[in-house]
Parts: C-alpha cells; structure tokens; sequence
C-alpha cells in the first residue's frame, strides 16, 4: 500500500465500524436484490459515472476514452461490484483500504473531486431505479436502495478525504520547492558578484607581485 493511503486510526474505526452495521443490518432479502442488481448493471453503472466525468473539459484532458476502453471501465465495474456484493465482515479492512487508494489515485491525477461525488450521485440514482425495477417498492426494496446509497456514500467519503490529504500534501511539496527554487535564484543572483570581486582582488595581487 502507498504510505500516503494510510487511513487515520480513528476514522478507519469508525469507518469499518459504518460499513460493519450497514451489512448487519440489512436483510439477506436485501442483500441478494442489491448483489443481483450490481452483477446485472455494473457495466451500465460505470458507464454512467464516466460520462459524468468527461463532461469536465479538464477531465478530458487526464482521461481519454481509450484509457476507459482499456483498463478503467473494467476497475469501475469491479469496484460497483465489490462496493454492492461484499457480504463479509472480514473484507471490511480491504475495502477501505481500497478507497484510500483509489483517493490517492484521484489526487494524483487532479481529477475534480466534485465530478467524483456528481458521478457517484449518479450511480447511487441509478441503482436504486434498477432495484426498484426489480419489483414492487416495498420495505424489501427500500432496504436494499438505502443500504446501497450508504455504502457508497461511505466509500466517496473515504476516497475525498484520502483526496484532501493528497491534495494537501502536494500543496506543500510545491510551496517546499517553491522556497528551495527562490533560494537558489537568490544565491546565483549573488555568485558573480562575488566571483567578480575575487577576480578583482586576484589581479591586484598580481600586479603587487603577491600570490592570490
């Protein structure tokens, strides 16, 4: 793992501890809808959150659709899947992890956070309409539409804090190198100054018959 996708102790607690009661909580009823309805869309799903993202022109500048094509439609679709058929406790810890990752990845690349929440928004919509069109709106369907907007809101809530620190830390490597560059100009600046002078004495010496 990047060390800069270490989660905080206490908000990987409370964290893990959300998503614990989100699958305890949940029927096994809900639980099967909301799986067969993520392995169903998972494609239509990941489409939809690239179409929001490249409706950015500066998106478009950092991902282009045969980047989509080849690798990132594919990690999208895994990640709606693992996101919304994840039923065991005991992958919590890999879940979150991968949500940190996924906000160093983000920062990285200076992709707008705010087009990450619009996609996620996006996608929450959609699977909540899919799992409505599975049946009649009842408690069941409810259950399975809300436990979805949780999960993924807790997943987004990982990704764009681990993005602010990201995006925190490489402010800070700027400003770093912004004093290191300005400290170098200053320094040159001087150097011929000095370099002049010492020539200057050099030749006086000479002409007095001393060794510089």
């Amino acid at each position: 793992m990047d060390k800069h996708a270490q989660p905080p102790n206490a908000q990987s607690v409370s964290v893990h501890a959300q998503w614990l009661d989100l699958m305890t909580q949940t029927s096994s009823e809900a639980k099967a809808i909301l799986s067969t309805v993520a392995t169903r869309n998972a494609k239509r799903f990941a489409e939809i959150f690239f179409e929001t993202l490249l409706s950015d022109p500066k998106a478009r500048g950092v991902i282009t659709q045969e980047m989509i094509d080849q690798r990132l439609q594919a990690t999208m679709e895994s990640w709606i899947l693992r996101i919304l058929s994840t039923w065991d406790p005991s992958k919590i810890e890999d879940l979150v992890a991968q949500q940190h990752q996924l906000g160093v990845m983000h920062g990285r690349m200076a992709i707008r956070i705010e087009l990450v929440l619009q996609g996620a928004r996006m996608i929450k919509r959609s699977v909540s309409q899919a799992i409505m069109n599975t049946g009649p709106a009842d408690l069941l369907r409810i259950d399975a539409a809300a436990t979805a907007t949780g999960l993924i809101d807790l997943a987004v809530e990982i990704i764009s804090t681990q993005y602010a620190n990201e995006q925190d830390q490489a402010n800070k490597t700027e400003e770093s190198y912004r004093t290191f560059a300005s400290t170098m100009n200053a320094t040159l600046e001087r150097a011929p100054a000095f370099s002049f002078v010492r020539m200057g004495k050099s030749i006086s010496q000479k002409h007095d018959g001393r060794s510089p």
